[in-house]
């Protein structure tokens, strides 16, 4: 009789630890197919995020091409102008550029991830919010989603 119980909890045993590989298995399983899902989602909205950029690059670009540039003489006068003596050293006085006072802004304005920030707690999706800001959905997205793990 003791023999009979001894065998059948041996056999129960060996069926536990073979459960128990199994279940280790495919937990090591999931975990691998939830890290690559995750590796492919974050390459995905790098990939549009570039793209984005790329993009806005381009238009700037353009933008930069056909706008005509002051010329020289323009330029220098404006350094002249707005540029003050700070120190004299070795006899020469040393100049810092420093902006015209009417180019300062007196409040900052909100960072774009502020804006968006606000606007998700608004209730808008990602699409509406880089309409509204002008940017590109891939960004606002990658913003989002890397404010939301920190």
């Amino acid at each position: 009789m003791t023999g009979i119980l001894l065998g059948i909890s041996m056999f129960l045993h060996i069926v536990t630890f073979f459960i128990i590989i199994l279940l280790y298995l495919h937990i090591r399983e999931r975990k691998a197919l939830n890290s690559d899902n995750m590796k492919r989602e974050v390459d995905e909205l790098l990939q549009s995020y570039l793209a984005d950029i790329r993009a806005e690059n381009d238009r700037l670009i353009e933008k930069m091409s056909e706008d005509s540039s002051p010329n020289e003489e323009n330029e220098s006068s404006y350094f002249e102008e707005t540029s003050s003596p700070v120190t004299e050293q070795n006899g020469q006085e040393e100049t810092v550029w420093m902006p015209p006072v009417a180019e300062i802004e007196e409040e900052p304005s909100p960072s774009v991830t502020a804006q968006a920030l606000y606007l998700q707690e608004q209730g808008y999706s990602p699409i509406e919010i880089a309409k509204q800001l002008n940017k590109g959905a891939g960004e606002i997205e990658l913003l989002l989603k890397l404010h939301k793990k920190m």
